[in-house]
């Protein structure tokens, strides 16, 4: 028989009996018994009941044909096909024929595929007929083996997925792996390489969980890869199969993926009632991965679940930047508060995960649990064991279990996870059954106090058939415990001390038992030792009980007074808590002598390798005439630290004067587990970094991996505390023993640059530049190498983003060189880098030496193309810390004059306008106006105002052309002067007109220092029926008239000159010409012309014509 996915469901026409359907009224053949069908299920309706998930269960249908068709109607009828709308409900899809007076059957499997109820409805499809309806359910429960719903996942190109195959053994008996395999050629499966059980992985005890095998998927096609993965067992329960869906999705698109593609809490137990233990493996939250494929970093912007449940909650950190390196960051934790879960018997939902890129990237991940009510309870005194100081007995503890889940129990095995020298099990009896509400002595615990050392926090593992509970167990003494410089002390010892001297010594109270410890009261035998807490300023006694949780750590001070009595002095301190009375004793010796240092406590500059700090120590003594110091050591020894004498003779101390004893140094590179700086580790390769200078393609990967490297190292040390320590400088002398002089020293991450950051360079105009230094400083004591580079030129701006990780977000896109430039200040101690053989630079970097504590000045000028904002990263590379970077940004800036004023038009032009109330005297001719000299002048104000950012220096004012005045118009304060940015100044015009036109036009010029001109127009307006009344009334000056006078007689002079001239020429041509006439006349060559001769005679008129010609000539002549 072979299984098929159901395909989609017909709903029928009308509503049809379950046993019964009719037959078509087409059919004129069939006889009227047999026009009504009956075909009877069996049964009617179908209940798989409970079933897990991932286990096929298979029940069957009988199909027959009712007796009165068959009596009558012998004719077979015909089984189409099934259908249904779901998957989880399948069956056998082949046609068949049903016979009267016989019997089939039809197999209905059930593989539930997620937890809950599950309601179909499974259509049978005849030959004749609608079709007939049969009601099948389900309830998809928790998988036995504890393996997953589904194995899924959603891969970029060519990664792979392998996830681990883990079956649990809910039998009391022995489960054995059978087979193994998946449904696809692209899904291999692998036997694990780390597996506790790896001698037999396919064997697995009862209550026990084995891996016992691994999926192997490398995603090198984009595809959807759907498969299943089946496994074979040798239970009974299963039918030798378990089934389990695979869906995996390579894609090629960018987004968000995660490490996991289910969030499966496995079994939770609920309870409203307080809960005396925690399941082992239960993972009540669960850490959210991703994995960012992009161009650029992005960030989360929400998580959220979906369907919302109030026992199910998300934190997130908004401010991971998920970058596309390959590497999956945790951004989130989903969280499952039991006590919140009511009534549900599973939980199941989607975790929505959001980006918030542009693109928005959305990943949604399922996530499930299996909840079951109850809980296990046990006796608190049976697994918190308190050992008296000085017993040897064996203590015997039975473990009593009282079982509050709705199943029973069965126990195949315990296991002790630590001190199995001290504690040992007895008459525990294997696959014990705790029913359900009854209490049960599963075992008892035999403690052997003979071997108590120290308190010991074990567990007991529990292995049952519902999961495995892990029963803490606590024993301890109820003491407390005391540290000196991280030390254990059982007693106090100040040595020798000054009479009349305080000491403060710091004594650490540590409860090291699982329980609270409440302290009571705190006292001393004598009056010259006080303690208290530090953060506290009550002494001698506590007003207030102190309670100690587990593990806790309490600074107390104790300051001891010394005595102006010298002598030998012992004592105790007692500690009574609630469990015990604890004595610390103390002793010192008391002697008349006051010798202390000059400093305490000595603090050391911050430091770090490669980096010596260096303290002198001064001391006084009263003792004479010499003190003489025998040993001077840190208390703890540590290689960092070194003391050297100043001198032969400063060992010496004089009496009543202040001696220089040594210096004191601080070399954090002594000790390698320090050396988190320079390129002087063993796993950094110099020559690399030497030749990505250059500034080649390998540059991002060198700087990241040292860079990375390093800050590694770094965060270890600040996160385990060891950046800073406190040791005690014990200086003995052959008076006083044991003068202890604080010494304080830490670790820093150095930087090369010490210019606050970010450089703002101010308001530039885009034909200037502004220039800024930043200053460097070589804070090591040896020689390094610094190359000076700005972002644009790095070759990959978004891994140099990544690195310096500054939070500025810059858009590298618009990155350009233009606005930026690089170079040395003078004054610098360095020396360039050319002079070192082997070692090349890229050129448009600065690249130098930096001798040892050595400084060094970069210019680094901003000259704006346009007037916005643009913002760099100069990044000092150097083989110190790597890399270091400053912001820098800069915007381009200019002036912006405006004319401000009552007279100024809706287009800007500024206005000189006449009334005709300022033009009275041109209309009334008997006004004083008349005989005046004054002249007609529009003074116009005007407001000058600078509305842009930079300051504006005006060089001149010209009108057309002609500078401070022309045609009629004339600039008052014609000046140059500088207009600061959100002044003004008040500009005066005035206009004179000569009544010739009404309107006049011409245009005001501001030329200003950065070869800008601004130009105004400037508009005169006359009234015009007055500018002939206006113009004849004009006044002109004095000389002018003068100056009228003599042009007019010389000009009649010029006249009567031409004249008289023309009349002398006249007489002389008449003189020489008449005669010739005559002459002419008297031989008859002369026409005769008579006005009364009726004959026009032409002849005559030449022969004039000849005449005149002839005169002329002789005239020229």
């Amino acid at each position: 028989m072979s299984l098929q996915d159901s395909g989609s469901s017909e709903n029928p026409s009308e509503s049809q009996s379950l046993t019964s359907l009719t037959t078509n009224d087409d059919d004129k053949d069939e006889t009227d018994c047999a026009k009504k069908l009956f075909i009877e299920l069996r049964p009617k309706c179908l209940d798989f009941g409970r079933r897990p998930v991932g286990i096929t269960h298979q029940e069957t249908i009988s199909i027959s044909i009712n007796l009165k068709y068959a009596a009558a109607n012998r004719k077979p009828v015909k089984l189409l096909y099934l259908s249904s709308s779901i998957h989880d409900f399948q069956f056998d899809n082949s046609s068949r024929t049903i016979y009267p007076r016989e019997n089939n059957s039809i197999q209905i499997i059930f593989h539930p595929r997620q937890f809950g109820k599950r309601d179909e409805t499974i259509y049978f499809h005849f030959s004749i007929g609608n079709p007939i309806l049969l009601n099948v359910t389900g309830i998809g429960i928790a998988n036995p083996f504890k393996l997953p719903l589904f194995f899924a996942a959603k891969l970029p190109l060519n990664a792979s997925y392998s996830p681990l195959i883990k079956v649990f053994n809910p039998y009391d008996t022995t489960l054995q792996i059978s087979e193994v395999f998946s449904s696809s050629g692209e899904i291999h499966l692998e036997f694990p390489t780390e597996t506790a059980a790896a001698k037999h992985p396919w064997v697995i005890p009862a209550h026990q969980t084995h891996t016992i095998s691994r999926l192997a998927f490398l995603g090198a096609i984009e595809n959807n890869y759907t498969a299943y993965l089946c496994i074979h067992t040798n239970a009974s329960l299963t039918n030798s199969s378990i089934i389990v869906p695979i869906q995996i999705e390579v894609t090629t698109a960018p987004g968000l993926f995660s490490i996991t593609n289910l969030f499966d809490f496995g079994i939770i137990e609920g309870s409203d009632n307080i809960k005396t233990f925690y399941v082992a493996g239960i993972i009540k939250s669960i850490d959210i991965y991703l994995l960012h494929i992009g161009k650029k970093q992005t960030q989360i912007a929400d998580i959220s679940v979906v369907p919302s449940h109030e026992a199910v909650s998300v934190k997130f950190n908004s401010k991971v930047k998920l970058k596309s390196d390959g590497i999956y960051r945790k951004v989130g934790t989903i969280l499952l508060d039991s006590d919140k879960i009511s009534n549900e018997e599973f939980l199941t939902g989607v975790i929505k995960i959001k980006s918030n890129n542009r693109h928005a990237y959305k990943l949604d991940i399922p996530y499930c649990a299996t909840i079951h009510k109850g809980w296990l309870k046990f006796s608190k005194n049976s697994v918190t064991i308190q050992i008296k100081t000085g017993t040897t007995s064996v203590i015997i503890r039975p473990l009593t279990l009282e079982n509050h889940f709705r199943i029973p129990l069965s126990v195949s095995k315990i296991k002790l996870d630590k001190g199995k020298a001290l504690v040992k099990i007895s008459q525990f009896s294997k696959f014990d059954v705790l029913l359900v509400g009854k209490i049960v002595t599963l075992f008892q615990f035999n403690i052997n106090c003979s071997k108590y050392k120290s308190p010991v926090s074990t567990s007991l593992t529990l292995y049952t058939n519902l999961t495995s509970f892990r029963v803490p167990i606590q024993i301890f003494d109820g003491s407390l415990k005391f540290y000196r410089n991280k030390i254990g002390v059982s007693s106090l010892n100040f040595d020798t001390v000054a009479t009349n001297d305080i000491r403060l010594v710091s004594l650490l109270v540590k409860n090291i038992n699982p329980i609270n410890i409440t302290i009571l009261k705190i006292r001393s035998s004598l009056d010259c030792i006080s303690i208290f807490p530090q953060n506290d300023a009550k002494l001698a006694t506590l007003q207030n009980p102190l309670i100690m949780v587990p593990e806790l750590e309490i600074n107390f001070t104790i300051r001891l007074e010394s005595p102006d009595t010298a002598g030998l002095y012992i004592g105790q301190i007692e500690f009574i808590t609630d469990h015990e009375e604890l004595q610390l004793p103390w002793k010192f010796k008391s002697v008349n002598v006051n010798i202390r240092p000059g400093l305490d406590p000595i603090v050391f500059s911050p430091s770090f390798p490669s980096r010596r700090e260096i303290q002198t120590l001064w001391m006084t003594s009263n003792y004479h005439p010499f003190t003489k110091i025998k040993s001077i050591q840190y208390d703890p020894s540590d290689i960092r630290f070194e003391f050297s004498f100043a001198n032969e003779s400063s060992s010496s101390l004089k009496g009543d004067e202040s001696t220089l004893v040594g210096y004191l140094s601080f070399i954090p590179s002594k000790d390698i587990q320090y050396r988190y700086i320079g390129l002087n580790q063993p796993e950094l390769d110099n020559a690399a970094w030497i030749k990505s200078l250059q500034l080649d393609q390998e540059t991002t990967a060198v700087d990241r991996r040292f860079y990375n490297k390093l800050q590694e190292k770094w965060k270890y040390l600040e996160d385990n505390g060891l950046t800073s320590s406190v040791h005690q400088l014990k200086i003995e002398t052959d008076i006083i023993e044991n003068i202890n002089v604080t010494v304080q020293a830490s670790l820093m991450w150095p930087s090369i640059i010490t210019t606050e950051g970010p450089i703002i360079y101010p308001l530039t105009h885009p034909k200037n530049y502004s220039s800024k230094v930043v200053a460097l400083v070589n804070p090591s004591d040896q020689n390094i190498i610094v190359q000076a580079v700005l972002l644009p030129d790095y070759p990959s701006q978004q891994a140099a983003l990544d690195i310096i990780e500054d939070g500025v977000v810059i858009d590298t896109d618009s990155q350009s060189l233009n606005g930026f430039k690089l170079q040395m200040a003078a004054h610098s101690d360095y020396e360039s880098i050319s002079t070192i053989d082997g070692i090349k630079s890229h050129p448009a970097s600065l690249s130098f030496l930096l001798k040892p504590r050595g400084r060094a000045n970069i210019t680094v000028s901003f000259t704006p193309s346009d007037y916005r904002v643009s913002s760099t990263f100069l990044l000092i590379r150097n083989n110190l810390t790597i890399i270091d970077s400053i912001l820098l940004q800069g915007q381009g800036g200019r002036g912006e004059l405006q004319l401000h004023g009552d007279n100024i038009s809706c287009n800007g032009s500024l206005q000189f306008v006449a009334h005709p109330s300022d033009l009275l005297h041109c209309s009334d001719k008997k006004s004083s106006h008349f005989n005046t000299a004054s002249k007609f002048e529009i003074l116009s104000k005007f407001i000058m105002e600078n509305s842009g950012k930079l300051p504006i220096f005006v060089k001149k004012m010209d009108i057309n052309g002609f500078e401070c005045s022309g045609y009629g118009f004339e600039i008052k304060n014609c000046t140059s002067f500088l207009l600061n940015p959100k002044h003004n100044i008040q500009i005066d015009i005035g206009f004179e007109p000569d009544f010739s036109i009404s309107v006049i036009e011409r245009t005001l010029r501001i030329h200003t220092s950065d070869d800008g001109i601004r130009e105004f127009n400037l508009i005169a307006i006359l009234p015009h029926y007055l500018l002939p009344n206006c113009s004849s009334l004009r006044i002109t000056p004095s000389w002018i008239n003068w100056t009228s006078k003599i042009a007019w007689l010389i000009m009649t002079g010029i006249l009567i000159f031409i004249v008289g001239l023309a009349m002398s020429k006249s007489k002389n041509i008449s003189r020489q010409i008449l005669p010739l006439i005559c002459d002419d006349k008297a031989n008859g060559n002369v026409a005769h012309y008579s006005p009364s001769t009726d004959v026009f005679d032409l002849k005559a008129l030449i022969n004039t014509k000849q005449l005149f010609e002839n005169a002329e000539n002789l005239l020229d002549e």
